[in-house]
């Protein structure tokens, strides 16, 4: 799991988020769960990782059966909207136990193109340092 210093900067928290999002670019899915706090579902491996976002953010296959791959951010078209920290005042989140300090939104790439596919992390105090715990990845 990818640990900062309590003191990282926002745009240290940014460049963590993108060096992530660069693993799931990279196809290494594994790579991407182990970089942040575990996911306490059991289904959330790798493969499902990947389908997930073959699925544009469900578990499920899409209707029509369309795909889409993430692709580089250095590279993609178009506005991204979701790019962002905010601080919050700290609470406990009840399903980790971890100090939460503020979250993240990140629009990732698809098919060349920003996306509306946005991947939401609470930024958390574990054990002196901060780590990335992933609550959501849905459509925003």
């Amino acid at each position: 799991m990818k640990e900062l210093p309590i003191s990282a900067s926002k745009d240290t928290l940014m460049a963590t988020v993108e060096e992530w999002i660069d693993l799931l670019v990279a196809k290494k899915y594994q790579e991407a769960l182990d970089f942040i706090y575990p996911i306490p579902y059991p289904e959330w491996d790798a493969q499902y990782l990947e389908n997930w976002i073959r699925n544009y953010g469900f578990d499920q296959p899409l209707k029509d059966g369309a795909t889409v791959e993430i692709t580089s951010r250095h590279e993609a078209t178009g506005k991204q909207f979701n790019r962002e920290f905010e601080a919050s005042d700290p609470f406990v989140d009840e399903n980790t136990g971890l100090e939460v300090i503020g979250t993240v939104l990140y629009d990732v790439p698809l098919d060349g193109k920003w996306s509306d596919l946005t991947v939401q992390f609470n930024v958390c105090k574990f054990e002196g340092s901060l780590v990335f715990d992933m609550y959501g990845f849905h459509v925003m």
